[in-house]
């Protein structure tokens, strides 16, 4: 009991209990939100278009694998080692997630050329500035090295709201497929 009652005091025990928590309520909120949104926006779009959008939507997320090249727990970790050089750290793989966003949509733009898949690559194109912005998930790296990861789990929880009543809005609206490429 007193190594319990000790543990339950320990600053460091209850920030990272706490950094959990957060990291657990975000994930948690995504699920069910994922659930439940996801059955709506399926049974309204029926088995075509839903097969399109996922069929564009993993697409996107190859190139948002390239854009992103796994540079967080690098980053993270040295931010952790080296904290004096977080400006230079968290600056580098920002320029480096935008360059690979430009240089992916440019190879895209290239591709359009060649290709006649037009419908997907018109998707392709609606969600490019995802892929530039993505560069600021950066900025969350710098949270996460210093375990205070509740403040990104705000932003997310607050997007993720977001774009849930815009699906519900898109699906009891009737809005064309188009609209559910400009929520992702």
């Amino acid at each position: 009991m007193n190594l319990l009652r000790q543990l339950k005091n320990h600053a460091g025990v209850r920030k990272y209990s706490s950094n959990l928590f957060f990291l657990f309520l975000e994930n948690f909120a995504r699920i069910i939100s994922g659930v439940l949104i996801a059955s709506l926006v399926i049974r309204y779009l029926g088995p075509e278009d839903f097969g399109f959008f996922s069929y564009v939507r993993t697409i996107f997320e190859i190139l948002l694998m390239i854009v992103a090249f796994s540079s967080k727990p690098i980053v993270i970790r040295e931010l952790i080692n080296q904290p004096d050089n977080k400006n230079k750290l968290l600056g580098t793989n920002f320029y480096l997630n935008v360059s690979f966003a430009v240089i992916t949509i440019l190879g895209m733009i290239i591709y359009s050329f060649f290709s006649t898949e037009k419908r997907i690559l018109t998707m392709l194109f609606i969600l490019c500035p995802i892929l530039i912005l993505h560069g600021f998930e950066t900025i969350a790296y710098f949270f996460e090295s210093k375990v205070i990861s509740k403040y990104v789990v705000y932003s997310k929880l607050i997007l993720l709201s977001f774009s849930s009543i815009c699906r519900l809005i898109a699906v009891f609206y009737k809005f064309p497929l188009v609209y559910f490429f400009y929520i992702i």
